[in-house]
């Protein structure tokens, strides 16, 4: 694997015009090694991250900045389609809330993305899709974001009092394993 400092620079540059504020140290960290290393084809060398932050709104808009820079860093003939998940609708409902502020507020994200306040959906001219929705399966405190098409990532997050749901249970035990140095392609993150 080899890290690729700008593919690593534009995904930060991205995620902190989608937040409107400065990334903290840990979030900078995610983000830097998720889109900077890669394998020698240059797919990802993480498809799987796991986050363990002390509280749910810590990383719930983050999420969603992610899922944005994941539509438009898309090759132009992919139309990924991306779903965060939260544990709570209200939560749900309000990160697309800021995430639309974010997107109105930036004049070279208006172009790229397409609201739908309906469907708390974001979407690409080429078909591309970010939805914010709430899944009964996951426990309070957790999100889990996904994407189909092309790379797959998986991005679980649960706060560190969480009882893990079936959904997310198997990727904290992956991170575990991680630590633990076993070779497992998931990226820990336990904040």
């Amino acid at each position: 694997c080899h890290f690729d400092i700008r593919a690593a620079e534009q995904a930060l540059v991205f995620c902190t015009q989608a937040l409107y504020h400065p990334l903290s140290p840990w979030e900078e960290a995610i983000v830097l090694n998720l889109w900077g290393w890669r394998q020698a084809d240059g797919r990802r060398r993480y498809v799987t991250v796991y986050a363990e932050p002390y509280r749910q709104d810590a990383l719930a808009t983050w999420c969603a900045a992610l899922a944005l820079w994941l539509l438009r860093a898309a090759p132009p003939r992919r139309a990924p389609q991306v779903t965060v998940s939260y544990a709570q609708a209200a939560l749900a409902a309000d990160v697309y809330t800021q995430i639309a502020t974010a997107i109105a507020r930036e004049s070279a994200l208006l172009g790229a993305f397409l609201l739908d306040p309906v469907r708390q959906a974001v979407g690409t001219t080429r078909g591309g899709t970010l939805t914010l929705s709430w899944a009964s399966a996951l426990l309070t405190g957790e999100v889990l974001l996904h994407r189909e098409g092309g790379q797959p990532l998986t991005l679980a997050v649960a706060t560190r009092d969480a009882e893990h749901s079936p959904m997310v249970a198997p990727i904290a035990a992956a991170a575990l394993h991680a630590l633990a140095g076993e070779t497992v392609p998931i990226l820990p993150a336990f904040m």
